[in-house]
C-alpha cells in the first residue's frame, strides 16, 4: 500500500488517512484518524523534523537503539467499524514480533522507518 496522504473529510471536518493499493486494482482504503495522528503523519510525509522528538520519532529511535529491525506494518482487520493493525519487527536476537497498534500510529511509524504497509484483502474488500 502507498500512504497517499491525510485529508479532511467535509462537512464533519474529520481527518482520514488514505492508503492506495500499489498493485492490482489500486483500491483506496480510507481510515478515519485523530487530529494528532494526522499531524504526525503529515509531518513525517513532508520531512518536517521537530526540535524535540515526538512520540513516533521516540518509538522509532528506541526500537533502533535496541537493535530491532522494522519489517512492515499490516492493516489486519476491521471489526465494528474499527481498523486494527500490527507492527512487524525483528528483535536483535532474531525473534519476530507482531505488535498490535492503531493503523494511524502504525503508518506514522512506517513513514519514519521507511517500511512497507500492507492491508489484508478482506479489509480492502
Amino acid at each position: 500500500m502507498d500512504l497517499v496522504g491525510v485529508r479532511v473529510e467535509i462537512p464533519a471536518n474529520t481527518p482520514m488517512m488514505l492508503l492506495r493499493e500499489r498493485n492490482g486494482k489500486h483500491r483506496i482504503l480510507p481510515i478515519y484518524i485523530g487530529n494528532p495522528e494526522a499531524a504526525a503523519i503529515h509531518a513525517a510525509m513532508e520531512g518536517i523534523e521537530p526540535p524535540r522528538p515526538m512520540t513516533h520519532d521516540l518509538m522509532q529511535t528506541v526500537i533502533d537503539e535496541l537493535g530491532g529491525v522494522w519489517e512492515s506494518v499490516n492493516i489486519t482487520e476491521v471489526r465494528d467499524h474499527t481498523f486494527f493493525a500490527e507492527l512487524v519487527l525483528t528483535t536483535s536476537d532474531g525473534q519476530a514480533l507482531h505488535i498490535s497498534a492503531r493503523p494511524s500510529d502504525a503508518c506514522a511509524l512506517a513513514i519514519r522507518a521507511n517500511v512497507p504497509i500492507f492491508a489484508a484483502d478482506d479489509v480492502l474488500a
